[in-house]
């Protein structure tokens, strides 16, 4: 798990990546990165980057609300 500025992400036992923002509930992570196999992720202010098993880095930006 991870805790950013908007968001909150997690790896559920699957190994599958979830996000949550602070506003408006569960978020969407982008179509084009594959979620599969996570092993870390980081939440940050204005991006968050997650590694999967074969070691690929997908980072996307963070939509701020306030």
């Amino acid at each position: 798990m991870s805790v950013g500025l908007q968001e909150v992400c997690a790896i559920s036992k699957e190994d599958k990546l979830k996000c949550w923002d602070y506003t408006s509930g569960f978020k969407e992570i982008p179509k084009e990165i594959d979620m599969e196999e996570i092993i870390d992720v980081s939440a940050g202010q204005q991006q968050n980057c997650a590694v999967t098993k074969k070691g690929l880095l997908s980072c996307w930006p963070v939509i701020l609300k306030y």
